[in-house]
């Protein structure tokens, strides 16, 4: 099998996040960049959108769940937008990286990055 990828970068989102009370009063801005590992050999034999993923439909639900937020900390906002991900059934693996660039005094950003894999052993609900 090969590993194929399906990117979506610089999704710009916003949400209310962090630990300090100021930010739990607005949103601010973040910059989210995906990576899903998969398969893509069948969807491009097939023409077929059912074997890849629809990423106009995902790209919607990360923009939702970040909008709709309510995690004090980056760290659980990349978990949920990953697990996400990985309800598409072809997905093997998501990178993810979350940009927060309001919450650096000195630099241009600060951020997490995180990498999931499918466990092939847990049930789907």
């Amino acid at each position: 099998m090969t590993l194929d990828k399906i990117f979506i970068h610089d999704l710009r989102v916003e949400s209310v996040i962090g630990t300090r009370p100021e930010e739990r009063k607005i949103s601010q801005p973040l910059r989210l960049d995906m990576e899903l590992l998969l398969d893509l050999s069948a969807a491009g034999r097939s023409d077929d959108l059912e074997k890849s993923v629809n990423y106009a439909e995902l790209e919607q639900r990360l923009v939702k769940l970040a909008e709709d937020n309510s995690s004090l900390l980056l760290e659980s906002l990349a978990e949920r937008l990953a697990d996400t991900a990985l309800e598409y059934e072809p997905v093997l693996e998501v990178r993810l990286a979350i940009h927060k660039p309001m919450a650096s005094a000195f630099g241009a950003d600060i951020g997490v990055e995180i990498v999931r894999k499918r466990d092939f052993g847990a049930k789907k609900p």
